[in-house]
């Protein structure tokens, strides 16, 4: 051991000490977390007002909006934060009065296995949720006030809803929130309120996706989400196959669309009427569809790990297939085929919301948007 390792082990040991004071004392006084928060962001928005606003909760009931804020950038530690309340606050952008009302809410949370933002797809409320999903208020009323723009914003969190069942974030996981509001009586009701909130552009940095070719006549459309190159986010594919019991769907990822095994591509499947493979299969990915109504599959293909701008624009081809034994000898159905070119170099989104704002009758939401609401959970 050299005399300068030494000479600085006191340095280190009194560091680390230190640093270990200084968590365990922010763990003891953190009595909130306002959320959401980007990576590099320090401004924590309990102080700042958001940059857009949303119609949750209180745009209309029956409504449902799910966000889900990423985990990494919460900077939880030790046991994780124990969820007491939720708080909300009005979007201090808006200058038109707000009504007062009252509505019926259930919120759920989850944090086990929810995915990151980035693959928040558009057809699933369901998808977005983790392993641990957890009632924490259960047709709770909550009056939304008809509070005036503050003198200096942002607003305060009000109104603050105390949870049934309080939940526990563990560090490191990503956080699924999914509010419900429902009236009072038994119709509609439509009022003006809209929550602070922070939406995040990525239009400059995700890639592009081209839906080429038909696979079958009676064929299926298949879905795919080219990500940034942000060392987190895989390709999200999904397809509605249509298939009325499970069934083992397939995803075809590959390099070129033009030759495969010195054959001109597209080929006919024999034994698969009328049905054409579109892509050079590189890799086949595997899962069962038929799980819900629409015979929803979904693939998540790793992307880079690192931000390596080598892999910016780099194009794969994508086609799926699913078993069906009406289509031929063969046994497979065919999707449309994708092409999808992956983005720029950029940092993991934040956050991500879909919902449907008006009356909720499946589990498909309206529109899917990079933005969450701004809320602040109270320990």
């Amino acid at each position: 051991m050299s005399r300068t390792h030494v000479l600085q082990q006191p340095l280190v040991v009194a560091f680390v000490s230190s640093l270990a004071f200084l968590t365990c004392r922010a763990s003891v006084l953190a009595q909130s977390l306002v959320l959401p928060k980007g990576r590099g962001v320090t401004n924590a928005l309990d102080t700042t007002e958001g940059n857009s606003g949303f119609h949750l909760p209180g745009r209309q009931a029956p409504s449902r909006v799910l966000s889900v804020y990423r985990g990494a950038d919460l900077g939880i530690r030790g046991s994780g934060f124990t969820v007491k309340s939720i708080g909300y606050r009005r979007d201090a952008q808006r200058t038109t009065s707000f009504q007062e009302h009252t509505f019926k809410v259930t919120i759920e949370m989850s944090t086990i296995g929810v995915g990151v933002p980035a693959l928040l797809a558009e057809d699933s409320f369901d998808a977005g949720h983790g392993r641990n999903r957890t009632k924490v208020v259960t047709d709770k009323q909550v009056k939304w006030a008809a509070l005036s723009i503050p003198v200096n914003p942002p607003a305060s969190f009000d109104p603050v809803i105390v949870l049934d069942t309080p939940f526990v974030i563990a560090p490191g996981t990503n956080l699924c929130v999914d509010v419900q509001a429902s009236p009072i009586g038994s119709s509609s009701v439509n009022s003006y309120w809209y929550v602070d909130a922070e939406a995040f552009d990525t239009s400059s940095i995700v890639g592009s996706t081209r839906n080429l070719g038909r696979g079958c006549p009676i064929g299926f459309q298949l879905r795919v989400d080219a990500p940034a190159i942000d060392g987190e986010t895989p390709v999200h594919a999904w397809t509605w196959t249509r298939s009325l019991q499970p069934s083992r769907t397939y995803l075809a990822v590959g390099d070129t669309s033009t030759t495969w095994r010195g054959q001109t591509l597209p080929l006919d499947l024999v034994g698969a009427s009328g049905c054409k493979l579109y892509v050079a299969p590189l890799i086949v990915e595997a899962t069962m569809s038929g799980l819900d109504a629409r015979g929803t599959a979904r693939f998540a293909i790793p992307s880079v790990p690192t931000q390596d701008p080598r892999f910016v624009g780099l194009t794969l081809h994508l086609q799926a297939f699913v078993e069906d034994p009406t289509i031929g000898p063969m046994g497979l159905r065919a999707s449309s085929w994708v092409e999808a070119k992956l983005g720029q170099v950029g940092d993991p989104l934040p956050a991500r919301t879909i919902y449907d704002s008006g009356p909720v009758v499946d589990d498909v939401p309206t529109a899917a948007v990079d933005l969450a609401p701004v809320i602040e959970l109270r320990s």
